[in-house]
C-alpha cells in the first residue's frame, strides 16, 4: 500500500512538473503584427470612504519600443 501510494505521488509530480501552460494568445504575441492601438479597461473599485463600481476603456497608442 505504502509503496503504491508513493508511486502515485511521484506520477502526479512528475506530471506537474513536465506539463506546460498553454496561453491562447501566444501566437499572436510571438508574431511582429502591429495593431496600433491598446485598450485597457479601466475599474475604479471600492476605496476607503467611496464606492464607484463602474469602468470606462482607455484607447492609447501601441509601444513599439522593445524592453
Amino acid at each position: 500500500m505504502l509503496l503504491k501510494n508513493l508511486f502515485l505521488l511521484i506520477a502526479l509530480v512528475a506530471v506537474c512538473a513536465y506539463s506546460s501552460p498553454v496561453y491562447e494568445d501566444s501566437e499572436g504575441a510571438a508574431t511582429s503584427d502591429h495593431h496600433g492601438r491598446v485598450q485597457i479597461k479601466v475599474y475604479r473599485g471600492p476605496s476607503d470612504d467611496h464606492f464607484a463600481p463602474w469602468g470606462f476603456w482607455v484607447k492609447q497608442p501601441a509601444d513599439d519600443e522593445h524592453h
